[in-house]
């Protein structure tokens, strides 16, 4: 009896393992419940399931914002499907892996039914699909807005800032991708994120008092000039600095371009007057150097021209050179400030704005000359008599008395502003 029921255990397990055997058997076929893009591909060759893949086409992309709806041509990406590769995938699900494993994944889609969507494998202009979704950014972003101070006469008010919208194009891109691997033909929602202003409404409430000014005078009618002076002020306009944030005029204002707006002015090199782009926006940076200076920030960095100014007082110049020379202030107060920077006529005007709670009794500014340096004297057969100057050397002082009366002096900055030697020529009229 014990043998009779041995023996037909052993028969059933070995009807089993056959019929599993027989089941998981490698026909050379796609195996069963394998799809891609919704095409079934079970028990198919090679070569049939190609012609089937082959049939794949996606003649449009279609994106979705709210309610508007964007298309991009799958010919303006150069998509194209990459047949013989997704019918490689397709062929190669169950043996791709140990036998074991293979044998367990055939198991589950023969016997249990398990289905699998292979990804399409398809070729695409990533640089076109980037440019494409780029264009349809340009209808839905929106810029955000800062909050602005509101002068009403001595009141100052503050208006509501306001959030923008900006399509982030590497997700959507991503996004796209997804829809390109496994084709459904459905809308793409295009991901667009909210973009805050960097100057609040809860910052700038902070703001209620005029910490210090400074104004300088210029030739209006002399265009280039006038026009660099526009420009950077208008760069250097409504700024809030939190505390110890640092402000430099140079990536504020830019190359001095023609490409970002600049024209061609009489400028300062090596202690003469040249032609240059950008002529006059060192008055600017230096209205600021002495409107920030006379608020109490903290001066990082500030260099002199290598000759003294007309339009400010010896040592109380700040000359810029993009990528060489700079103005960098800082923010030494407990509360944001804000700079107001404006241009009136023939008037630079730079205000600055911050808590009553920073703000000193009074600031004074003062620069002292410590020495000069005498003019060389060189004589030349031919070229252009010059008279030269003297070097100066000078100290520039700032004094702030605090609430309590406490005055503070500090050695702002030191300038020198180097002689030039004075040219005999001896032969002037052979030179002419």
């Amino acid at each position: 009896m014990a043998r009779k029921v041995t023996l037909l255990i052993l028969g059933i397990v070995l009807v089993i393992f056959g019929t599993l055997f027989y089941l998981l058997r490698d026909t050379g076929e796609i195996y069963s419940n394998i799809s891609v893009s919704g095409i079934d591909l079970s028990n198919k060759t090679k070569g049939e399931a190609l012609s089937l893949v082959n049939g794949i086409k996606l003649e449009n992309i279609k994106l979705k914002y709210e309610n508007k709806e964007y298309t991009i041509p799958s010919a303006n990406i150069a998509y194209k499907v990459n047949s013989e590769k997704t019918v490689d995938e397709a062929y190669n699900v169950g043996r791709d892996n140990s036998f074991i494993k293979n044998k367990m994944r055939v198991l589950k889609l023969k016997v249990l039914g398990k289905k699998i969507e292979v990804p399409v494998t398809y070729t695409k202009n990533e640089k076109a699909l980037k440019s494409e979704l780029e264009k349809i950014s340009s209808s839905i972003n929106v810029k955000e807005k800062d909050a602005k101070i509101i002068f009403n006469g001595d009141q100052i008010a503050v208006s509501n800032e306001e959030n923008g919208k900006k399509l982030n194009v590497e997700k959507s891109m991503k996004l796209v991708d997804d829809e390109l691997k496994l084709p459904k033909n459905e809308t793409v929602q295009l991901v667009v994120e909210t973009t805050v202003p960097a100057v609040t409404k809860e910052k700038l409430s902070k703001i209620d008092t005029l910490l210090g000014e400074f104004s300088t005078t210029f030739n209006s009618g002399v265009y280039g000039r006038s026009a660099n002076i526009k420009l950077s002020t208008e760069a250097v306009n409504n700024i809030l600095l939190d505390p110890e944030q640092i402000l430099s005029f140079n990536e504020r204002t830019g190359m001095r371009s023609a490409q970002n707006g600049y024209k061609s002015a009489p400028v300062i090199v090596n202690g003469e007057v040249d032609q240059g782009l950008g002529g006059g926006v060192c008055q600017v940076s230096s209205t600021l150097f002495n409107a920030v200076a006379l608020s109490g920030l903290k001066i990082v960095e500030r260099s002199n021209h290598s000759i003294p100014s007309s339009y400010v007082g010896i040592g109380r110049d700040a000359v810029v050179d993009f990528g060489n020379l700079d103005l960098k202030v800082q923010n030494n107060y407990k509360n944001p400030v804000y700079l107001v920077s404006s241009v009136e006529g023939n008037k630079i005007i730079i205000k600055v704005y911050g808590n009553i709670q920073d703000k000193p009794e009074t600031v004074k500014l003062f620069a002292t000359v410590n020495g000069s340096v005498g003019r060389k004297t060189k004589t030349v057969k031919y070229g252009k008599p010059s008279n030269g100057r003297d070097g100066i050397k000078a100290t520039t002082y700032r004094v702030v008395v605090d609430k309590n009366g406490n005055e503070n002096k500090e050695v702002l900055t030191s300038s020198y502003y180097p002689a030039k030697a004075r040219v005999i020529v001896l032969n002037p009229a052979e030179g002419a």
